[in-house]
């Protein structure tokens, strides 16, 4: 049988975190946020001009008897 810990002893804590650790974490956190908006949004928007623009091409050349 394992022995009984002893009730007046300290239990043993993992060391706490310095103080500015958590607000790099939260830094980082909010600097991946703001890449993957910039990266994302002129994303999509090229696509939706993407899109429209293909559209517009394939209508002129149905226009013109083109069999698109």
């Amino acid at each position: 049988m394992a022995p009984l810990e002893r009730l007046d002893e300290d239990p043993v804590l993992p060391p706490s975190r310095p103080e500015g650790e958590m607000v790099v974490v939260v830094e980082d956190a909010v600097l991946v946020g703001v890449v993957v908006v910039v990266v994302t949004v002129p994303l999509g928007l090229f696509m939706s001009f993407q899109t429209w623009f293909c559209d517009k091409q394939t209508a002129l050349y149905r226009s013109i008897g083109a069999t698109v």
